[in-house]
């Protein structure tokens, strides 16, 4: 029986020994980056400006007559100061977001002006890879008429199961138990 018991210690430590070598020769785990890229639309009321009195100054001068080389087409000129005109204007338009305003003007005043707001917001997910764990240890515990020293050697893995192994030293007994994470 005492060879058994240091059997177990000697591997024991054996096992420790080569856990703690196998750490130093790992390599870093490298993190994966997702990102989810989400869509938000902002609605933003539609724009009709109030009218408001033009003042304009009329101080003396005198005016200098422009002669023109051709005569003026009064109907064209009136059907394009009649004429509704769209003008639409990107303000942004990227992977941040997408900002277009429409003007519409109309007797050469803004007539309504409408706005379309896209914001995409991204968020990132940072994986980082797991890999089983070893732990190695030592355990005392007891009650009020048995004591017991034990080693411990446990495995934590990729799916969050804990397999542990133990070995009481003094009343020479062996433990072993699974265990599962609760989320």
């Amino acid at each position: 029986m005492k060879n058994i018991k240091n059997i177990l210690i000697v591997i024991l430590f054996g096992v420790i020994l080569f856990l703690t070598i196998s750490k130093r020769n790992q390599k870093p785990l490298k993190p994966e980056i997702i990102t989810k890229t989400d869509t938000i639309t902002l609605s933003v009321p539609h724009y009709v400006p109030k009218p408001y009195p033009v003042f304009q100054d009329t101080g003396s001068y005198h005016a200098v007559p422009v002669y023109l080389k051709e005569p003026a087409d009064t109907a064209a000129i009136v059907a394009d100061y009649i004429r509704k005109i769209a003008y639409i204007d990107t303000l942004q338009n990227d992977s941040n977001a997408f900002i277009l305003v429409v003007d519409t003007l109309q007797y050469n005043r803004i007539r309504s002006r409408s706005k379309t707001i896209h914001i995409y917001s991204r968020t990132k997910i940072i994986r980082i890879p797991v890999h089983a764990h070893f732990f190695a240890g030592l355990g005392v515990g007891g009650s009020r008429s048995m004591f017991g020293v034990t080693g411990n050697i446990s495995l934590l893995t990729k799916r969050q199961r804990l397999y542990s192994a133990s070995y009481d030293i003094l009343n020479k007994s062996i433990f072993v138990s699974v265990q599962w994470k609760i989320k």
